[in-house]
């Protein structure tokens, strides 16, 4: 759907000489918040001038659009890396957006995309109704889309295995002599926690390990929300902790550390996501690797490949998980 200036004035209430005036800059004297009421609205909606949809559509597009959580995180960073390195090998360009968790400005982004920028678009993280609705509407205009890490559109998704994460990390702590296994976790009611969570589950039952629930402590993926629940922990109850995030075991390292335990001496500790930080930690710290560089390049390729045969997936490819194993984990015998 093509967004017009009678479109922009209809929902902001203005006429739609004021718009035009507005959208093109001209050299009238119009009230700063009617100008940023008109601005806002424009975008969110993702407006294109005419004579820039016209210059673009001369051209078939050969970019990708790319929307991610946040520009500053390893993880999306590696997804970035890869989709650039896949579009780089076919002389394609790449577009970031970074949404920041805003829903509306993923649905902005969205429709932005649609006006012949790009090729097709690939977005990460966590997205709502309102986000959905946007690629739906991108769907509908025929533009190819892909999400990694998250629920499919349809079947075209790139996925990580995150219950084969989970069990890995618990399996590596059972084999080397660990019974009384905590994990520290996100918000429960994420899949992606519901997955890591029943891969570390399938390993204990498999080693013959009861399921203890009070081994299970919630946080949220984060540092600074991670820190101040670590002295909580009643470490006379476990031996090893797996996290579900490197974030939340450099807490853990940091705070231990401070109170003179000693890791894996005293306990040992498994992360999730195997970021380079691991290596600066002391003794460096064993993890999941999600290889998010390979899901990103994978998605590039499908994507690429996809706006030139127009080939949607049959079902999700999923990225296969690797444990990194490093330093701080100790054997128990």
């Amino acid at each position: 759907m093509t967004v017009t200036i009678k479109d922009i004035a209809k929902i902001t209430g203005f006429s739609s000489a004021t718009v035009s005036i507005v959208l093109n800059n001209k050299p009238f004297r119009i009230a700063p918040a009617t100008r940023k009421k008109i601005l806002e609205t424009a975008k969110e909606l993702g407006y294109i001038k005419p004579q820039v949809r016209a210059s673009l559509s001369q051209s078939p597009a050969t970019n990708i659009g790319l929307l991610i959580p946040k520009i500053n995180s390893t993880f999306n960073d590696l997804i970035a890396t890869g989709v650039e390195q896949a579009c780089h090998e076919q002389g394609w360009g790449l577009i970031v957006e970074s949404t920041n968790n805003n829903s509306r400005l993923q649905k902005s982004y969205l429709y932005g995309l649609q006006s012949g920028m790009v090729s097709g678009v690939i977005i990460t993280g966590h997205f709502d109704n309102l986000v959905q609705a946007g690629l739906d509407q991108v769907k509908q205009q025929g533009l190819p889309c892909l999400t990694v890490g998250s629920q499919p559109i349809q079947n075209n998704a790139v996925i990580f295995d995150n219950k084969q994460g989970g069990y890995l990390a618990t399996k590596y702590l059972l084999s080397m002599g660990h019974r009384k296994i905590a994990c520290l976790t996100g918000n429960p009611h994420l899949q992606v926690v519901k997955d890591r969570l029943a891969g570390y589950k399938k390993a204990l039952q498999e080693f013959g390990v009861t399921y203890d629930p009070s081994l299970i402590f919630e946080s949220d993926f984060s540092y600074r929300t991670t820190y101040p629940i670590v002295p909580t922990l009643p470490l006379d109850k476990f031996t090893a902790l797996f996290a579900l995030s490197d974030l939340m075991a450099f807490a853990c390292y940091n705070y231990w550390r401070s109170q003179g335990i000693h890791i894996p001496d005293d306990i040992s500790l498994v992360g999730y996501d195997a970021t380079n930080a691991g290596f600066l930690t002391t003794p460096p710290l064993s993890s999941v690797d999600q290889r998010a560089k390979q899901a990103g390049y994978t998605a590039g390729k499908i994507l690429i490949e996809q706006s030139i045969n127009s080939q949607p997936l049959n079902k999700p490819v999923t990225i296969a998980s690797h444990l990194e194993i490093r330093q701080s984990v100790r054997v128990i015998k």
